[in-house]
């Protein structure tokens, strides 16, 4: 499907939606120092728009029990942990945090936060060579 997710209707609705946001990459820092002097607040905000438009969409998407899966390569709590919070209180009850378990991380199981997202700071796997920033988040419908 070529389409912006904003307007795209599937036929018939989904088990699954995987949704990486166009975010501001600040997670990339690690491999793209000068990513930080490209973006400003403005861009966050915009982003934000777009991030919570995209996630909405897409949970109206979800069958009752359905997934989706929120993944940023961005460092903004503005862009992970606050899209979250903010879909989770607009939602009135339709729509729960489904915790990610450490069996389903692997090696990524020590980023798990005490809500069940992962979020992976470049900092954090330096024993193994470094990784990117990102913040995934999996939600699920309950209506």
């Amino acid at each position: 499907v070529l389409s912006d997710g904003r307007s795209f209707v599937p036929e018939t609705p989904v088990d699954a939606v995987l949704l990486d946001a166009p975010c501001s990459a600040t997670g990339t820092i690690r491999r793209r120092p000068d990513i930080l002097g490209r973006r400003s607040s403005a861009d966050i905000s915009s982003l934000q728009t777009i991030q919570w438009e995209l996630a909405t969409t897409a949970l109206g998407w979800l069958k009752p029990g359905g997934q989706m899966i929120y993944a940023t390569c961005s460092l903004q709590p503005e862009e992970g942990e606050d899209i979250i919070a903010a879909i989770l209180e607009a939602a009135d009850g339709r729509y729960q945090l489904a915790p990610i378990t450490s069996a389903e991380a692997g090696l990524f199981g020590r980023s798990i936060t005490e809500n069940g997202c992962l979020r992976i700071l470049p900092s954090s796997y330096a024993d193994i060579g470094g990784v990117d920033g990102f913040f995934i988040a999996r939600l699920m419908s309950i209506a």
